[in-house]
């Protein structure tokens, strides 16, 4: 059984998927349980004057500061687990 064409199909599914998130006027973006970016389009990252990959694995308490991060990090991880 051969892989490779699910792994090339999979690869070009992902990059048309970011391609659409990225012409998106929506802010969207992923993060994890300690409130850093997985993924950031570009319409989100734009709020921060800032290039989407340079947001990856970083939070937003430089730009919004200690209280508002702390009271979104609550928010997001109450979506997180309960998928609302």
């Amino acid at each position: 059984h051969d892989t490779l064409p699910d792994i090339v199909r999979l690869s070009q599914e992902n990059q048309l998927m970011r391609e659409i998130l990225d012409t998106d006027l929506a802010c969207i973006c992923v993060k994890d349980m300690d409130g850093r970016f997985v993924y950031v389009n570009r319409t989100d990252a734009a709020l921060y004057g800032v290039e989407p990959a340079s947001l990856i694995g970083k939070t937003v308490e430089g730009f919004v500061g200690r209280t508002q991060f702390e009271e979104w990090l609550v928010l997001d991880n109450e979506v997180i687990r309960n998928g609302k």
